[in-house]
């Protein structure tokens, strides 16, 4: 299989018009122990076989350790065959011209087609072991799992920098092994779309908890018919809340914004629920009364450090607000709602 790097250089060096074909093999690489002893075995046999032929004295028995070597090599390459074939077989993940598509276990998923606007966002774990790659488009989502073999964690180091959020959640990083793909593949992969639809890896297509749409784009944001251009002044503060349901309390992770125009307000806020642990690297957010009801939109929470990081990384922005504009909003529609 060819690392990271020859993937990008292959990418760079074709020509823009010729057709870019590549393919990735989900699973582990690594040879199952009882075939690893196997062929270790084979080969120091044969590496015994060559050392007789070297320092034998007669010629018909170097002949004869010539021919078990040749055959002991042989015998390992059968198994090394058999376990990439096997490998092959058990699941892969294809990019051609049509666009990315996952294959395990016979059935097929078209992860992405060229043909229609799609975001593509990196998560990894906070140990480092462990990513996963959603692939967005209007009314799908689809996850991708990475795991990172041995002696792929500085590929994992590079690749995983880039990633959205750094947090553990069995949830959220559930792919098996079997269904996931190495580090140096994803970023094989990474690299082809990148080549292919740069604006796919700052693009993502959600939908709220009531089905509304949501998009993120490099210069904007849609929330459930509510446009935010992130190339103009706006206003937005992260913010904690919590509220009690019976004998629960649960914490929530909201975004709030604000935009004027000439014609018009634009303003909401963003409510998912708080993972147990959060990404350091984000600004910290601070506590808060809730939103009300009218103003919250529920996202699935994986994706709010996404928006979160665009916001920060819009240089358009004029300043985050200082004030508490929810906590009076809340208070004039009688306090805090009971569900996000």
């Amino acid at each position: 299989m060819r690392s990271a790097k020859a993937h990008q250089r292959t990418i760079a060096g074709a020509p823009k018009n010729a057709p870019k074909r590549f393919r990735w093999a989900l699973g582990s690489a690594s040879l199952e122990p009882r075939a690893a002893r196997e062929i270790t075995l084979l080969l120091a046999l044969a590496s015994a076989c060559i050392a007789g032929v070297v320092l034998g004295a007669g010629i018909s028995e170097r002949a004869v350790l010539a021919g078990c070597a040749l055959l002991m090599v042989t015998q390992a390459l059968k198994k090394w065959a058999a376990h990439v074939k096997t490998a092959r077989e058990a699941g892969f993940v294809s990019l051609d011209d049509r666009g990315v598509v996952r294959k395990h276990a016979a059935k097929s998923a078209l992860l992405a087609t060229w043909s229609a606007p799609f975001g593509v966002s990196l998560f990894a774990s906070k140990s480092g072991d462990r990513a996963l790659m959603a692939f967005t488009s209007d009314g799908a989502t689809r996850y991708l799992g990475v795991h990172v073999p041995a002696g792929e964690e500085p590929v994992a180091a590079t690749l995983f920098g880039r990633s959205a959020i750094h947090a553990d959640d069995d949830a959220l990083f559930a792919q098996t092994m079997e269904t996931s793909l190495r580090a140096a593949s994803a970023a094989g992969l990474l690299a082809a779309i990148e080549r292919r639809e740069p604006a796919a890896l700052e693009r993502a297509y959600l939908s709220s908890a009531r089905g509304e749409p949501i998009t993120l784009e490099p210069t904007s944001l849609r929330v459930a018919g509510r446009e935010f251009d992130l190339r103009a002044p706006l206003e937005w503060r992260p913010f904690l809340f919590h509220e009690v349901a019976g004998q629960v309390t649960t914490i929530y992770q909201a975004i709030w914004l604000r935009q004027e125009s000439t014609d018009r307000t634009a303003e909401i806020a963003l409510v998912a629920p708080l993972p147990a642990t959060s990404d350091v690297r984000l600004s910290p957010s601070l506590a808060d009364s809730p939103p009300s009801r009218e103003m919250r939109v529920a996202i699935e929470r994986l994706f709010m450090p996404l928006i979160r990081r665009a916001l920060e990384r819009s240089a358009a922005r004029v300043s985050r607000s200082s004030y508490a504009p929810l906590r009076a909003v809340a208070k004039a529609k009688g306090g805090a709602s009971s569900g996000a």
